[in-house]
């Protein structure tokens, strides 16, 4: 931690205390928990421990909130896919037969740190006296600031109106000195829910506190009952009230603006909407069994509310489950953005899989920054990987006699190859073999094939080529019947049925940009290839670009380098502006 400038209010809570405050809830009872002041996770750790290893564990997904940047960092680590497995590697070098026999305490330890590293945690929000929840959780387990600790407490109380637990430290101070009108108001609310509060003092004084403080603290736990929600609908029938509902003009749900925003305004709105409506069920519900006797030995309902298309043989209509399924609409509907359908295959596959994920975090506009983000990142090492793939693609399978392979001298090697005006693919099954269509081009076959290359000669591409539809080229082909001389937006296209694909490209420039980017990734060209002019590069240097394009081309990448060299963010970035125009 030393690496990372940490907040000086920041006081990570010890292990003793820490048990302290686990020992007041019943766990038993809990769905889902929130750690609201979440720091670098000592609380989340233990949590964790407390359910991994159990035998047939049921674990309980622990959502977090920390304002600090760097606090946020250590806790992601702290839970990551890395750290588990550099903690799996190790456990396999000790997993031998001898060692789980001897019950060896080193291999359980990393066993142990395993399952701990993948248990369920979330970071959801940055500060939480800002955030907007529309979650149920049964208990919340906080160590906020000294500070500021009846804010934060009021806040959890505000959450956890709709009935559950808040286990709070605070600086004791807060409860016995309530000299301001916010912990006068606190103290107030502590004792209609007739709070139990034990003082701790010197918890911050032990050998285990990482930071010591001589502030006593208070160890604040709330019980608030399920709050009991009457049903409108009853209550006009019963005082036969003519009530016009208030209806919420859809104009005013999109707000002129940015276009986030109005999507997280529609998400708080739809989730507000059903969640009204659930509790109205629950309302209702007991007035409308199927049998009046109570001594009924089903507890079914006539009327049933469910959410989603499954059966449900309870009749439960799980909050959580329908937020679930309204936040995992609204993260895919970002997959209708225009650049997503010129993402390659493996990366939109990879962005789906992301946006799985997000569906156990709210449509917050911190989260939606969060996940672009790490998109960003993960896009543009997934663009590097696909075009060098998409280059070993069309240099791999025509190494012996082909004439579009050119070796040259690589930089230290003697490996180096490029793309010349033609490639040669494999492309099985690009025919049909069924007897009404035998021998007809498939063109959807035909396209999974083609489209990542062109996708790829896309992100290469300086906006100059015009666009054609790869689809409607194929399909006409197919619908006309011929296989050969088929025009595309890069390459014109020979399809045998030996199982082989002829591509003749058409746009040089772009497939000059793919080389250099394929050179330069491989290490095959010097490293300040395009920043040096050629005069002044090394004899060494000199053979490799006469090799590879000689001195007129080599210096007109010196020239407008930024053309020529593409990076996979700037790549991104193109395809994007291409989008929005």
């Amino acid at each position: 931690m030393s690496l990372f400038t940490l907040p000086t209010t920041f006081y990570p809570t010890p292990p003793a205390l820490i048990y302290k405050m686990l020992a007041c809830v019943d766990f038993e009872q809990v769905e889902e928990i929130l750690e609201p002041s979440a720091g670098d996770g000592a609380i989340v750790w233990a949590i964790a421990e407390r359910f991994c290893g159990r035998y047939n564990r049921r674990e309980k997904p622990v959502d977090c909130i920390e304002l600090d940047e760097n606090l946020r960092a250590i806790l992601r680590y702290r839970f990551s896919k890395e750290r588990r497995r550099a903690f799996t590697a190790k456990h396999s070098e000790l997993d031998t037969f001898e060692n789980r026999r001897d019950h060896n305490p080193e291999s359980e330890e990393y066993s142990r740190m395993m399952d701990i590293c993948s248990y369920p945690v979330r970071i959801i929000h940055d500060d939480f006296l800002t955030y907007q929840c529309v979650k149920r959780y049964q208990v919340i387990i906080m160590n906020p600031p000294f500070d500021n600790g009846d804010e934060h407490l009021h806040k959890a109380l505000d959450i956890m109106q709709g009935g559950g637990q808040v286990v709070c430290l605070l600086n004791a101070e807060t409860i016995r000195n309530p000299y301001t009108i916010s912990r006068q108001i606190l103290m107030r609310r502590l004792d209609n829910y007739e709070a139990k509060i034990q003082f701790l003092p010197g918890e911050f004084e032990t050998q285990d506190a990482q930071r010591k403080t001589e502030v006593e603290v208070a160890l604040v736990n709330v019980t608030i009952p399920p709050a009991k929600h009457p049903s409108f609908f009853f209550d006009r029938l019963q005082k036969a009230k003519e009530e016009a509902p208030e209806v919420l003009p859809p104009e005013s749900l999109m707000r002129m603006g940015d276009k986030v925003v109005q999507m997280v305004e529609l998400f708080q709105f739809e989730a507000a909407c059903g969640i009204s409506l659930i509790r109205e069920y629950e309302a209702l519900r007991p007035y409308l069994m199927s049998d009046l006797s109570p001594e009924a030995p089903f507890d079914t309902c006539i009327l049933t509310l469910t959410v989603g298309t499954d059966g449900n043989c309870l009749q439960r209509c799980d909050v959580n489950e329908y937020l679930h399924k309204t936040r995992l609409k609204y993260w895919r509907s970002m997959m209708n953005a225009p650049w997503f359908s010129n993402l390659t295959s493996n990366l939109q596959e990879e962005y789906r899989n992301t946006v799985n994920k997000m569906a156990e975090y709210d449509f917050t506009e911190f989260n939606i920054r969060q996940v672009m983000v790490e998109l960003q990142s993960k896009l543009s090492q997934g663009v590097d990987d696909t075009i060098l793939a998409i280059f070993d693609k069309l240099t791999e399978h025509t190494l012996d006699n082909s004439q579009n392979i050119h070796y040259y001298n690589g930089w230290r090697t003697n490996k180096g190859s490029k793309i010349g005006k033609k490639a040669i693919i494999p492309t099985w099954g690009v025919f049909s073999t069924y007897s009404w269509n035998k021998g007809k081009l498939d063109a959807s076959e035909a396209y999974n094939y083609l489209v990542d290359i062109e996708k790829v000669l896309n992100y290469l591409d300086d906006g100059s080529t015009g666009e054609v539809d790869l689809s409607c080229v194929l399909r006409a082909a197919s619908n006309g019947g011929w296989s050969r001389g088929i025009a595309c937006k890069y390459f014109t296209v020979d399809l045998y049925k030996k199982g082989t694909c002829h591509i003749k490209f058409s746009n040089q420039d772009v497939i000059d940009r793919l080389n250099i980017y394929g050179g330069r990734r491989r290490g095959w060209l010097p490293p300040n290839y395009g920043r040096t002019r050629y005069k002044d590069l090394s004899e060494e240097e000199r053979v490799v670009v006469d090799d590879f394009q000689g001195e007129q081309d080599y210096e007109k990448v010196c020239a407008d380098p930024g053309l020529w060299l593409m990076e996979p963010q700037r790549t991104l970035m193109i395809a994007a502006s291409k989008d929005s125009t």
